[in-house]
């Protein structure tokens, strides 16, 4: 239970990262960075453009959160595999 839990920590720091290098590629869209960035903003935002429209004004901010921690539940199991999964050598 432990290992999913950090698993899960691991999963949402990604998603707040990888938030965070997107609102900066929104505000700076210059330069290959800024490029970078802004593909990466509209990968995370994909299911709220895809439930309300690329504009996202009608989102509830409820909504938005489930989806965002849905995604670090996503990137948890993947994180989980990589890390955490492996038997034990004897």
């Amino acid at each position: 239970m432990r290992r999913w839990l950090i698993s899960y920590a691991i999963g949402f720091l990604i998603i707040a990262s990888l938030w965070g290098f997107a609102m900066y590629g929104a505000m700076h869209q210059e330069g290959v960075f800024g490029d970078i960035a802004y593909v990466v903003a509209g990968i995370i935002d994909l299911p709220v453009m895809a439930l309300y429209g690329v504009d996202g004004r009608g989102a509830p901010v409820l909504i938005s959160i489930v989806i965002y921690l849905a995604e670090a539940g996503i990137i948890s199991l993947f994180v989980y595999l990589i890390l955490f999964a492996r038997k034990k050598q004897k």
